[in-house]
């Protein structure tokens, strides 16, 4: 009875310490758009040009890679060389990306997609009545 009670013992002993040293687990917090975007370099992989939602042209980018720096800047290289640079930004919901190149103009792309690997731009811009949407597929 002794050694039932004091294997017992040992048994619920070992238990208790098991179960009571097993911390739980905190959550990975999912990494913002930000930490997305500036993780490594985007290789283009195509563009579709859409006139009035009918696609009209689709294009191999895989020439084109983008480098988004923790500062809002940022770099474009074609066929390996930086081909010009940039500042980047968020609107408030970041939800678009706004490029720029130190020209007056400023790039403004929606984000349709943004994941560890994947990246997919969009912009919609209206011609003479004519609506035209361009969408670049990015990859790592």
């Amino acid at each position: 009875m002794k050694k039932t009670t004091f294997l017992f013992s040992i048994i619920l002993a070992f238990a208790v310490l098991s179960f009571g040293s097993c911390k739980k687990d905190e959550p990975t917090p999912e990494p913002t758009k930000s930490e997305l975007l500036t993780s490594g370099n985007w290789t283009g992989i195509r563009a579709e040009s859409y006139e009035e939602n009918i696609l009209e042209s689709t294009e191999i980018i895989n020439a084109d890679v983008f480098e988004f720096n923790t500062n809002g800047s940022g770099s474009h290289y074609y066929q390996g060389s930086v081909d010009e640079t940039f500042q980047w930004s968020f609107n408030a919901d970041k939800t678009t990306i706004y490029f720029d190149f130190g020209n007056s103009d400023i790039w403004a792309v929606n984000i349709d997609q943004l994941t560890s690997t994947k990246l997919t731009l969009s912009e919609t811009y209206d011609i003479q009545g004519i609506e035209y949407k361009d969408i670049y597929y990015f990859g790592k």
